[in-house]
């Protein structure tokens, strides 16, 4: 990698640094848990209605992206996810204050609160194509997302002392990631935001104009992020619940295990990303899925213990590595969407 590279990298991971907290705690670990043992009624389908709330989210980020997009392109990539990222640390502290109030409330704030997370996330992505070009995206985005784990995973170990010392129905273990989240995230937008000032700008397209330009190619590539991407959302998201109520873990155990993914997965998406760095994308990509379909096998015949080590291994293996190479694959695809060619530069 350039050295020219080096400061962007720095300032672009810390924010996977800060995401990768909410990402566990919400998304993976604590939060699910609460919901399914003090906010979801008893009886009731909990893995339904914790997939409605993620499914909510998920459509609003949608439904604002392209207007985000076009924001950010109108009036600097820095501003607006700035502003964006600034919503979405209110929110999330906000989220963390209403745990143990009415069912209402919870659910309210952590629709509100994950999509702003899903859109800032989304708008961040995108920074990717403004700090580096080249061989060096896939080493970039996979440094970044693996540095990501290290936030993770300095978040979790306070988190567990806080949920085993005060029990997992206390606002302390969210209030410390939506802090954590917010105090790094600010760090980040500070040091991003030179190198996106000097970045060079990228055309600017009307939302019309980008459904226009869709064809069966790049309709395919984006249905294929969209499943690929799901999926890891699904496993993400449903692991702890799974855990819990097939496998009958304890929290405890639960937290061990998403601390092993997190242990290995910094080092694997790294050495993943520069082996698809040199060896092609695509060819590392599908690898990954393989590896991801084993993974949807061993939960599907409901492993036992000795079976999750194996799920922690494969999972930390390509968590990170196939979400970082999406990422660029995208950008690639975005790099010749907006020159008007076709996508195959992500098959480089």
């Amino acid at each position: 990698m350039h050295n020219s590279n080096l400061k962007p990298l720095v300032a672009y991971s810390l924010f996977d640094f800060a995401s990768s907290a909410f990402t566990l705690i919400f998304h993976a670990y604590l939060f699910p848990l609460y919901l399914y043992q003090f906010v979801f009624k008893p009886g009731t389908n909990s893995d339904l209605s914790w997939g409605i709330l993620l499914s909510a989210s998920a459509l609003i980020a949608v439904l604002a992206g392209p207007f985000a997009g076009r924001w950010a392109d109108r009036n600097g990539r820095w501003n607006v996810f700035s502003i964006v990222a600034a919503v979405s640390f209110i929110s999330g502290l906000a989220l963390s204050l209403v745990i143990g109030k009415s069912y209402w409330h919870i659910v309210g704030a952590f629709i509100v609160a994950n999509a702003l997370f899903y859109l800032t996330g989304n708008i961040y992505n995108s920074l990717l194509n403004s700090l580096v070009t080249g061989k060096d995206k896939a080493s970039f985005s996979g440094f970044a997302w693996g540095f990501g784990y290290l936030g993770g995973i300095l978040c979790f170990m306070v988190v567990f002392f806080l949920q085993n010392s005060f029990g997992l129905n206390s606002k302390l273990p969210y209030l410390f990631t939506s802090l954590f989240y917010s105090f790094f995230g600010v760090l980040a937008l500070i040091l991003l935001r030179r190198p996106l000032l000097k970045a060079r700008g990228r055309p600017r397209i009307t939302v019309r104009e980008m459904f226009a330009a869709l064809n069966r190619d790049r309709i395919g590539l984006l249905l294929g992020y969209f499943l690929i991407a799901d999926t890891i959302g699904a496993v993400i998201s449903f692991t702890a619940l799974y855990a819990s109520q097939e496998l009958k873990l304890s929290t405890s155990v639960i937290g061990g295990f998403l601390l092993g993914v997190q242990l290995l997965a910094f080092p694997f998406t790294y050495f993943m990303c520069r082996a698809a760095a040199q060896r092609g994308t695509i060819r590392i990509l599908s690898w990954c899925i393989v590896i991801w379909i084993c993974v949807l096998l061993l939960f599907v015949i409901k492993v036992n213990l000795a079976g999750m080590v194996l799920v922690t291994i494969l999972t930390a293996l390509v968590i990170g590595s196939t979400q970082a190479l999406l990422r660029c694959c995208t950008i690639s695809f975005l790099r010749h969407y907006y020159a008007g060619k076709s996508a195959a530069g992500c098959r480089r």
